[in-house]
């Protein structure tokens, strides 16, 4: 099972660790994860956006690359083949509909709600290398577009992104979705 460099944004890279995607779906789900999330919405709700941009610094981040901590030796990183794309402009209250057509898609590996109350990061596998991610993204981010009639965020596309491990209460992750071929032919 593949394994996720994961950090706190407080210590140094040699104080990381790797968890599997089943122990990062737990730890969005964890009381300590809500607490954190919880005052980092408070804050932006009060328009506190300078501390709100501290207090994320306590939340732990997952990356694109995977990563071993239990074996020996140096820290080798490898390309995952995990995309990040987050939903735009999502009534959470409000999604029951666009969530059962998310978890309908067989290359959704998984979904969870984002730091931002109107956004869904919604996670893809990909048969591509790092040199590809750009391209990678954004044939996944026009697939979801046009299967759920909404928008992704293409901010920083170019680039394999970190993702903030949020509270979210509901969560969903498939981890027998299918991997979303990427056709590099046509560049």
């Amino acid at each position: 099972m593949k394994k996720y460099f994961v950090r706190d944004n407080d210590i140094p890279v040699s104080g990381c660790f790797s968890l599997n995607m089943i122990e990062i779906f737990y730890f969005i789900q964890s009381r300590h994860t809500k607490k954190i999330t919880k005052k980092i919405r408070k804050l932006i709700d009060l328009g506190e956006l300078h501390q709100a941009k501290e207090a994320r610094r306590e939340l732990f981040t997952f990356g694109p690359h995977e990563w071993d901590s239990d074996k020996p030796g140096p820290m080798k990183f490898e390309y995952s083949g995990l995309i990040s794309l987050e939903i735009l402009d999502v009534d959470y209250k409000n999604s029951k509909e666009l969530l059962k057509r998310i978890e309908a898609i067989t290359y959704c590996h998984g979904w969870y709600r984002n730091l931002n109350k109107s956004r869904i990061t919604l996670l893809v596998l990909v048969d591509s290398e790092s040199e590809n991610h750009e391209l990678a993204f954004n044939q996944t981010a026009d697939y979801f577009e046009k299967a759920l009639n909404k928008k992704v965020d293409r901010t920083d596309a170019n680039i394999p992104k970190w993702n903030k491990i949020t509270y979210s209460s509901k969560t969903y992750l498939n981890m027998i979705s299918e991997v979303f071929h990427v056709n590099i032919d046509n560049n």
